[in-house]
């Protein structure tokens, strides 16, 4: 009986045995299956991340659609992804191109995207999904097990291959990819142009043009045709020369070793909050500390450039675009340093066009290099890795739905500056006041010269001396640039030629000109002469109409020793706006035929208001200090940004910011005041066009007889008028239901929208998003709000607004955009700066919108 049931108990247990088997070799082909198919996930995934990079630098390179399609295909290949496997089973790729905001452009392929703008594409999706056939699970029903990998590539700043050397902007053509042919004032030494530049063709690049770029001299500024050494960390030594030939050694130095230069100068405007944009990563915006102490004739920094150059390497180089003093309080060469903003980047070979070795390590600005220019590289491919889809899941979503790389919410306000017309009549008498600039620079011709060491005759021409260019803003002429230069011993010559005898000879026409009713004063403005309020006002007993008295009064205006063809002093342009306020508050308001006055004021200057409305002038030495290149006739002459913003130090609006005040003051005080403005010779317009009472109210005489006849042709524009350009002096940042633009077409506007905003990528050639300016839902002020990724834009902006016009309200649009109400252009840069949370706000500074300069308010006849 025990013999029996012990068979029978060992008989039981080969079943068992038989079921460990089979579970032992379900497992083993488990495993099997699963390991095939984590290996072909990682190919899939590794093949999608080549894949994307490929596309992208495909892209980055302008290739056509069809071009970028076939290399992300042939990439896929060449990884070891399949989409046509050996056992069949089904493979799929979608590959899309997004938006900056991470939105799917158009659902086609890539490659099969004909009729899509694919300069918009700020990121390529690639996404591979397919199944791998099992060998031993498909006994449990499971035939194959699924792979699926979406991989993203974006557009990133370079980062290997950048090596510390500044190219100034100017230098390079960036619109045309060409070397700028340098002007004959640009010539090193009076060298031949062939000596600098030309044409260069070898076995790879063909046509392209090269250029011989001269070390910055110690203490100049950066100019045309000059370079600068870097240091990529703004808190090493200045004179590292070790540490200047490792960044110029391989692939360089800048992704372990950079850090930009903090906070951001003062004279760097708009100040960004958040700055720097990316801590630590070279960014287009981004201040680098220059390198003046390091020795280009180093043999460690000439042996690494002469080998890149042998090498043929291809040199990424910043492009910059400004130069400032900084304090370098680290203590690392102590004092004061430079810095250089960077601009953009480009690509640069190491020629040798004359046979010389393409460079030369001599002492100080005798040092050059001959650059050829091969193209941009500001966009570099990269990967976009562990974006979270826009629901929050870990897992990417299906082919063809948004998924936006991380972004920042960003608002951006703006104000308009309405302006509209309003009715008088054509025969009405004309008040005029002429405020007219008698500073020393009035004493040159229209080109900015002026003669030195003559001997210098009231009303006739000087005797002898030395002609100079006397104005630093002037065009480059035959004569040799002057620093120091004053109105009482430097003035033209020719007499008849000076701007205040061509000024004074038009006005003596237009004084024969008034009507019998018409009526004039004058207020002459120059800092330094004892004018009450640097401004003189004449006649003083008020307005006349007596032709010989104005005739008569005008030879005293800013006469210098009792001649009347030589001037004195700075510009106090705030000041002659304010004096020309109370002038007109006394201005008659009834003309001797009972007839209302108009009031018009023409506002003539030749000169950049640099005189604060106290009365000093402004040498701008916080933010154009002379240790960065600025002397004081270039800070006194340079509108932005030594003249324009607020000034600390002095504690009051510097003098361009302040003129506009004064007349939006002078606007305000009168609304049917006219105010003209006449640029006279080689000055500067900013701020001029505010001042005038509407933008097309400037004029610009810029030769000798342009002044007489742009001074006849506001005769004629005031009395062939019966429209008041009325506005243009207070800026809003709501607009009511009654001021709603009306108008249809590309500016039609739902009742919530007041305009648009286009944002383009950081050199303007794509629109990467649109966005409508609508009232804040929280503080009911117009702005923007999207999301955008940390990076350097361009926007563009129109704002409609109806006027208050008589008799007939009319819907303008506004499209010249401003940070400062002063400069103003059809785009704007602006940075969005990466915050250590996702997700994270950002709110620039107000837009200022006003109308483009050709834009009229007036009909003119």
């Amino acid at each position: 009986m025990n013999l029996l049931r012990r068979r029978r108990e060992s008989g039981q247990s080969i079943p068992l045995i038989a079921l460990m088997i089979v579970l032992l070799f379900a497992m083993v082909g488990l495993s099997v299956d699963v390991g095939n198919t984590y290996a072909e996930q990682r190919t899939v995934t590794r093949g999608t991340n080549a894949a994307a990079i490929a596309g992208m630098d495909f892209l980055v390179k302008g290739y056509s659609d069809e071009a970028i399609g076939q290399s992300i295909r042939e990439s896929l290949k060449s990884n070891g992804v399949k989409l046509d496997t050996d056992d069949g089973s089904p493979r799929t790729l979608q590959a899309n191109y997004l938006n900056v905001e991470g939105k799917v452009i158009s659902n086609c392929n890539i490659g099969e995207c004909t009729t899509v703008n694919i300069t918009e594409a700020q990121y390529i999706q690639v996404n591979v999904k397919g199944t791998v056939s099992t060998y031993f699970a498909r006994v449990v029903g499971r035939p194959s097990l699924p792979v699926d990998s979406t991989s993203w590539a974006g557009r990133c700043p370079p980062i290997n291959g950048v090596y510390p050397l500044a190219v100034w902007h100017t230098t390079v053509d960036e619109i045309n990819g060409v070397m700028r042919a340098p002007t004959p004032a640009e010539l090193h030494k009076g060298n031949s142009l062939d000596k600098e530049f030309g044409t260069y063709s070898d076995g790879v690049y063909k046509n392209k043009f090269w250029r011989r770029i001269w070390l910055k001299d110690s203490g100049t500024a950066m100019g045309a045709g000059s370079f600068s050494l870097l240091r990529w960390n703004a808190n090493d030594s200045s004179s590292d020369v070790p540490g200047l030939a490792a960044a110029f050694t391989g692939a360089g130095t800048l992704a372990s070793t950079f850090k930009e230069v903090t906070p951001q100068p003062p004279s760097d405007t708009p100040q960004l909050a958040g700055y720097p944009f990316s801590p630590g990563q070279l960014t287009i915006g981004d201040w680098i500390a220059a390198a003046p102490g390091a020795k280009f004739q180093s043999n460690d920094v000439g042996a690494a450039l002469k080998k890149l150059q042998t090498e043929r390497t291809t040199l990424i180089l910043p492009i910059i675009s400004s130069e400032t003093a900084i304090n370098n309080a680290n203590g690392n060469g102590g004092g004061t340093n430079t810095a250089v903003k960077l601009k953009s980047f480009g690509k640069f070979y190491i020629g040798n066009p004359d046979g010389n070795g393409g460079m030369s390590q001599q002492g100080g600005a005798n040092a050059y290099i001959d650059l050829v220019y091969l193209g941009p590289a500001n966009d570099m491919p990269c990967l976009v890795t562990n974006v979270d889809p826009v629901d929050g899941t870990t897992t990417p979503p299906p082919p063809g739905t948004t998924t936006p790389p991380p972004g920042i919410e960003v608002t951006i306000p703006f104000q308009v500056n309405p302006r509209w017309q309003t009715e008088s009549e054509p025969a009405d008498p004309i008040a005029y006041q002429l405020v007219i600039d008698v500073s020393g620079s009035m004493v040159w011709d229209f080109y900015g010269n002026g003669t030195l060491g003559g001997t210098i005759k009231a009303n006739a021409n000087t005797s002898g001396g030395t002609n100079y260019r006397c104005e630093w803003s002037a065009p480059e002429t035959q004569y040799t640039y002057r620093e120091n230069c004053s109105g009482p011993t430097s003035p033209w010559w020719n007499y008849k030629e000076r701007r205040i005898y061509t000024t004074k000879d038009a006005i003596r026409t237009f004084i024969g000109g008034l009507g019998a009713n018409d009526t004039m004063r004058y207020t002459a403005f120059s800092s330094g002469r004892g004018y009450s309020g640097n401004a003189l006002v004449v006649p003083s007993s008020g307005y006349t109409n007596n032709k010989a008295t104005l005739l008569s009064e005008l030879d005293t205006l800013g006469s210098y020793n009792n001649d009347p063809y030589i001037t004195n002093g700075g510009t106090p342009g705030p000041q002659a706006l304010q004096m020309a306020r109370t002038v007109l508050s006394t201005a008659p308001s009834v003309a001797p035929n009972g007839q209302k006055y108009r009031d018009v004021i023409i506002y003539l200057t030749d000169g950049v208001a640099n005189v604060f409305l106290s009365g000093t002038t402004n040498y701008a030495t916080d933010i154009c200090p002379q240790s960065a290149g600025w002397s004081p006739n270039k800070a006194q002459n340079t509108p932005d940004p030594c003249q324009i913003g607020y000034s600390a130090s002095a504690g009051q609006n510097r003098p361009i910011t302040e003129m506009v005040n004064q007349a939006n003051l002078l606007k305000e005080a009168n609304k049917e005041s006219q105010i003209y403005v006449i640029a006279l010779a080689t000055v500067a317009t900013d701020g001029l066009s505010q001042v005038a009472s509407a933008p097309s109210m400037l004029y610009k005489a810029n030769e000798p007889g342009f002044v007489g006849s742009v001074m006849e042709a506001i005769r004629k524009r005031v009395n062939n008028t019966n429209c008041i350009s009325n506005g243009g002096s207070r800026y809003y940042d709501r607009i009511d239901a009654s001021h709603h633009s009306d108008l249809s077409g590309s500016y039609a506007l739902t009742s919530e929208q007041f305009g648009k905003v286009k944002i383009y990528n950081d050199n303007g050639t794509s629109v990467i998003a649109e966005v409508p300016i609508t009232h804040d839902a929280a503080s009911g002020k117009l702005g923007i709000k999207t999301n955008l990724p940390p990076g350097n834009y361009q926007m563009a902006a129109w704002i409609g607004y109806k006027g208050g016009d008589e008799p007939t309200p009319i819907s303008r649009i506004y499209q010249a955009l401003s940070w400062n109400k002063i400069s103003f252009s059809n785009k704007l840069s602006f940075a969005v700066v990466k915050d250590s949370s996702l997700n994270s706000s950002i709110i620039l500074p107000t837009v200022y919108v006003d109308l483009e300069s050709n834009q009229n308010v007036c009909p003119v006849k």
